[in-house]
């Protein structure tokens, strides 16, 4: 099995977000790879604030606030995890930030959905076009952190991407092992036939 080197770990602060970071750096002491947490700060996030008040002031103190959470982030993984973790905040797109950062890393991971009542139900968010288009693994996580990964189902469809996933896999498998599953759906096969 062959060991992680770098985790990237983004996080806007939610619950799945923060799940993410935990996941990330588990991976990261199992594995003894080098883990850095970033969060983006959105400039489309802040333009109401900023109609109102001074641009300089909103992104400083919001940029503030950031790194300060980060950095309570980072310690309380280094008590839990004994993993040290560098931090970031970046202003910019998100999406656009993450592919840029993610370039040279091992492994990507994200939560399942970020802030907002209607994030997990828009078509085209930022896990979603990660996991489309993103040229590194994306793990993302939707449960909190319990323990290690025992084991590991890989869903596959004879591509080159499902020969990615499980070299992927087979890094982050516990004891149990990998399980690697496909599926034919029997009502496609049924029309393929009578067509």
């Amino acid at each position: 099995m062959t060991s992680f080197k770098s985790i990237l770990a983004a996080t806007d602060f939610s619950i799945d977000g923060n799940n993410a970071v935990r996941r990330a750096a588990l991976l990261a002491h199992e594995h003894g790879a080098r883990l850095h947490i970033l969060h983006v700060l959105s400039a489309e996030g802040c333009k109401p604030l900023r109609d109102w008040f001074s641009p300089t002031l909103d992104f400083d103190l919001k940029a503030a606030q950031a790194r300060n959470a980060l950095r309570r982030l980072a310690v309380e993984i280094s008590g839990a995890y004994d993993v040290t973790a560098s931090v970031e905040v970046i202003v910019g797109d998100t999406f656009e930030t993450l592919m840029r950062a993610s370039a040279h890393v091992d492994l990507v991971v994200i939560g399942r959905r970020g802030h907002g009542r209607f994030n997990g139900l828009l078509v085209g968010g930022t896990a979603d076009r990660m996991l489309r288009t993103g040229v590194r693994p994306v793990l993302v996580v939707k449960t909190p952190v319990q323990e290690t990964y025992r084991r590991v189902l890989v869903p596959i469809d004879f591509t080159a991407s499902s020969d990615a996933a499980i070299r992927v896999a087979d890094r982050m498998r516990g004891a149990e092992g990998m399980h690697v599953f496909h599926a034919i759906d029997s009502r496609r096969e049924a029309v393929l036939r009578d067509a």
